[in-house]
């Protein structure tokens, strides 16, 4: 039995494997392929097919700055990793250890025994929202996690459900325990959802209905200015900031997801 969580992560995993063709994906869920297709087509229906196509743009993006990135760093940290396949398929990250944290580790782990399948991901179970009384650090350290190794974060599609300060204290955590020379994330975009004559105001609120509804709501909105700001105080130099639409205009000719509604942020 898939819990609520585990079935958005088999959602997520059904358009990498069945609607992106990454083999590893389409067997890790083929147990659930029409629960995680029945979920993908709910939330397509509802948003005109942004679902599909956020999860295309952005895996495409992550995976690009791994790739581009790849000699900066020496182990990868992913935050809310649920069933992300890159360090098993990604020729970037071999030789490189992946960490990931997840509240949903266990429900992951019972995806991988059920799919006959293990990951090179060594994945711990965590609440990002209560770093410190998790005592995430010392759980790190057990399974060969260095504090002092070039550690590169990545966090896709974790921060909207985080409200904004929270948000920023996960950040700024990582950044003072640990060595972190890069992080990559994406972001809902505050100008957009506070913006009453936003063109595409009516599908906005469309969207943001259908999230409180299904009790998983959007609460963490950012501005890309104020987000520079914050990561050059943390002592980033390099700090790139694109739009979605900016993205998913490279992969596909008709963009569905509203252009300016997310931007992904890489810093170094």
């Amino acid at each position: 039995m898939l819990t609520k969580e585990s079935q958005t992560m088999c959602a997520v995993a059904f358009i990498r494997g069945y609607l992106l063709g990454e083999e590893r994906s389409k067997k890790l869920i083929e147990k659930y392929k029409r629960q995680g297709e029945k979920i993908t087509e709910q939330i397509n229906n509802a948003n005109g097919g942004m679902f599909t196509r956020n999860i295309a743009t952005r895996n495409y993006y992550f995976k690009n700055k791994i790739h581009k990135n790849k000699d900066k760093f020496d182990q990868l940290l992913v935050l809310g990793i649920g069933l992300d396949t890159k360090a098993d398929v990604m020729e970037e990250l071999e030789g490189k250890q992946v960490f990931g944290l997840d509240i949903s580790a266990d429900n992951i782990s019972n995806i991988y025994e059920e799919a006959d399948m293990t990951t090179k991901s060594i994945i711990l179970n965590c609440d990002l929202t209560n770093l410190k009384k998790e005592n995430v650090l010392k759980k790190l350290k057990d399974v060969g996690f260095s504090l002092e190794k070039k550690t590169y974060i990545i966090w896709e599609g974790g921060t909207y459900y985080i409200e904004n300060s929270k948000v920023k204290d996960i950040i700024s955590f990582w950044c003072e325990s640990i060595n972190v020379v890069g992080i990559s994330l994406d972001f809902l975009n505050e100008d957009v959802f506070y913006n009453k004559s936003h063109p595409n105001r009516l599908v906005i609120e469309k969207v943001l209905e259908i999230l409180k509804n299904s009790k998983e709501p959007w609460v963490g909105f950012f501005t890309p200015a104020k987000l520079k700001d914050y990561f050059s105080s943390l002592g980033f130099k390099e700090i790139e900031v694109v739009m979605h639409g900016d993205i998913e205009s490279k992969l596909y000719d008709n963009p569905k997801v509203i252009e300016d509604l997310l931007f992904f942020i890489t810093v170094f």
